[in-house]
């Protein structure tokens, strides 16, 4: 019989499986170790355990037997366990699937806020009593951990749910979307502009009496059709008996805005998408496209140019929003899980010396092929774009497009003293005082930067003052970071 290689039928995609034998014991082991090393006190190597069983209300010997499996555990307890050591979504999920349970699913209200929270807690432990309070808040039930006997004596105080007074005649979601890029910028171009809204026509003797609203950023608000202006609302809780019909319209624009931003993240859903910053006060040009070539493999090319060379990295996860926004940003829209790059290629030549390899099988020799293939037409759109950036053809701030009144660049880094900027008595607009100004580090050196530099530096992405110090005392020019 002829091997897989011989046959005509083509292989497109090999994966090999890891083999992950960590028990649920071992697993909370290490996430209490990196506990301590973040938040512990004195010299021991892992966090109290005692800490954590007291946020839960159990013991020590109770935790224990649980994450031992000596006791039952349900799927509310775990998730409890994960918050108690604060541990984010994804690393629950982790937990979840060694003990063969169902992932968090975002198309589940409640789970979809459970998801919320925890990538919220950015590694800080929540007590069992401090989730289910945020769950109650926002009108979801408890975690079941079969502790009837201590219920928040807060739930008596909630109002019994009676019937609803309204009929939902209509409800929907509409998503907007602004004038998209107004600024002409790389740093602009992909930014979240899409706002969502819930709405829900209630009726009343077959007419409609109120509009409600849930905003993607939080706001609510009811409109009485017999009143000219809408109440606005900041929790679920304010809006009185309205709050089952908001519960819903949350969890609906909420799952929207989720879909969108999933969207956003994925390279896939554009012909490719390019962008530049600074990193390592040097220029960042980076371009992704999905392998279209061969999409059976379901992955995608990162072609960056950063400090004065090329890579190209290969990963089954979009990897441009993790390099178009900041670390604080991208954990806020997606967590802490970054894309995982599986090859990395710092030239043309490395690939064909793996391709002229005589032990890559032909399978294999095909991928690098198509690898090689991508690195010399990514290599050249990104090049195109640092000479673009260079001749100023192409901006990561477009100045002309963002400020009407060229002083406000002063503003935007905190230098209106440093250049004797004033305001005008008319319109309250900056007035630049002088062409240069001189700027002072930390440790007391100084330099000179004229107020064209600091257009420029604004052009080239610049974050803060501190960096065009830095810049400029070790490189010599605002454009060497080019």
């Amino acid at each position: 019989m002829d091997s897989l290689e011989n046959q005509k039928i083509k292989l497109v995609n090999e994966i090999e499986v890891e083999n992950n034998d960590l028990s649920l014991s071992e697993f909370f082991r290490e996430k209490r170790k990196s506990l301590q090393d973040r938040l512990g006190e004195g010299l021991r190597s892992y966090y109290p355990m005692e800490k954590i069983a007291e946020g839960l209300n159990i013991s020590k010997e109770m935790l224990q037997h649980k994450l031992y499996k000596k006791k039952p555990l349900t799927r509310d307890w775990l998730i409890a366990i994960c918050a108690a050591y604060g541990l984010n979504d994804k690393e629950t999920d982790d937990a979840l699937i060694i003990c063969q349970m169902p992932r968090l699913d975002a198309l589940i209200a409640r789970e979809d806020f459970l998801i919320d929270y925890l990538r919220d807690i950015n590694g800080y432990p929540k007590s069992i009593k401090e989730v289910n309070c945020a769950l109650r808040d926002h009108g979801y039930s408890e975690l079941d951990t079969n502790r009837h006997k201590e219920k928040n004596k807060a739930n008596d105080s909630l109002p019994q749910k009676k019937g609803l007074s309204y009929t939902v005649a209509r409800k929907v979601v509409r998503t907007y979307l602004d004038e998209g890029d107004q600024y002409n910028s790389l740093e602009t171009a992909f930014d979240f502009r899409y706002r969502c809204v819930a709405a829900a026509f209630l009726e009343k003797d077959g007419n409609i009496k109120y509009i409600l609203e849930a905003f993607s950023d939080g706001h609510l608000s009811v409109t009485d059709k017999d009143l000219p202006f809408p109440q606005f609302f900041k929790t679920v809780n304010e809006t009185g008996e309205f709050r089952d019909y908001f519960s819903k319209l949350v969890d609906l624009v909420k799952q929207e805005q989720h879909k969108i931003e999933a969207q956003l993240n994925d390279s896939k859903n554009y012909q490719g998408r390019l962008s530049a910053n600074l990193k390592n006060d040097a220029i960042h040009v980076f371009y992704e496209e999905f392998n279209y070539a061969l999409p059976e493999r379901n992955e995608y090319y990162l072609m960056e140019y950063i400090d004065g060379q090329l890579k190209l990295s290969v990963s089954k996860q979009s990897m441009f929003m993790n390099e178009y926004l900041s670390v604080d940003e991208y954990k806020k829209y997606y967590g802490t899980q970054f894309p995982n790059i599986s090859e990395k290629y710092r030239s043309h030549e490395e690939i064909m010396e793996k391709i002229n390899d005589t032990s890559p099988s032909s399978y294999h020799r095909e991928i690098l092929s198509k690898r090689r293939s991508a690195f010399v037409k990514l290599s050249k759109i990104v090049y195109d774009a640092l000479d673009k950036i260079r001749n100023r053809t192409l901006f990561i701030r477009n100045f002309e497009m963002i400020w009407e009144n060229p002083g406000d660049v002063c503003k935007f880094y905190g230098l209106e003293k440093e250049f004797d900027c004033t305001h005008d008595g008319e319109y309250g607009e900056i007035v630049l005082g002088k062409e240069e100004a001189k700027l002072t580090e930390e440790n007391g050196h100084s330099i000179i930067i004229s107020f064209q530099e600091l257009k420029r530096a604004f052009e080239l992405g610049f974050l803060n003052s501190e960096q065009i110090c830095r810049v400029k005392m070790l490189k010599g020019s605002i454009e060497d970071v080019l």
